[in-house]
């Protein structure tokens, strides 16, 4: 990587503070860490309220972690910004919990208990149909 240092007022060679292996790990867990969250089994429930409080967490972490960054302290400041990635993570995993994704029938019933959306009218009783039909047949007269 090369990088413009304006006092010398030439290109120079940059150098990580990081080895390779621990860029590799970390790389590794923050995809992980968004695999699980946008493509993962999603939460129990439905926490908006601790995603909001999250999401002000990644912000902080991102302020924060510029902030030590353009300090000199590297490493702290991107496990900043690592630790702020990972709490967007959670708070998109929290979200996503309950949420109905259209896919039919989710094998529950019943249940009550609000919800978003209007509420789905019992299933056809297919028996008590044809029970009914039954009823308005009519014999044919001759005639």
């Amino acid at each position: 990587m090369l990088a413009f240092f304006p006092t010398a007022g030439r290109l120079a060679s940059a150098v990580s503070a990081l080895p390779a292996l621990p860029k590799v790990a970390l790389a590794a867990v923050v995809c992980a860490s968004m695999w699980r969250a946008f493509l993962g089994a999603p939460a129990p429930a439905n926490h908006r309220a601790a995603a909001r409080l999250l999401l002000l967490v990644t912000a902080a972490c991102y302020v924060g972690g510029a902030a030590v960054v353009a300090s000199g302290a590297d490493v702290l400041g991107s496990l900043l910004i690592v630790a702020g990635i990972e709490a967007s993570c959670v708070a998109a995993w929290l979200v996503r919990g309950a949420r109905d994704d259209g896919g039919g029938d989710d094998g529950g019933g019943g249940g009550g208990g609000g919800g978003s959306g209007p509420k789905l009218p019992p299933p056809i009783d297919w028996e008590a149909f044809d029970r009914a039909r039954r009823a308005w047949e009519r014999t044919p007269t001759p005639g």
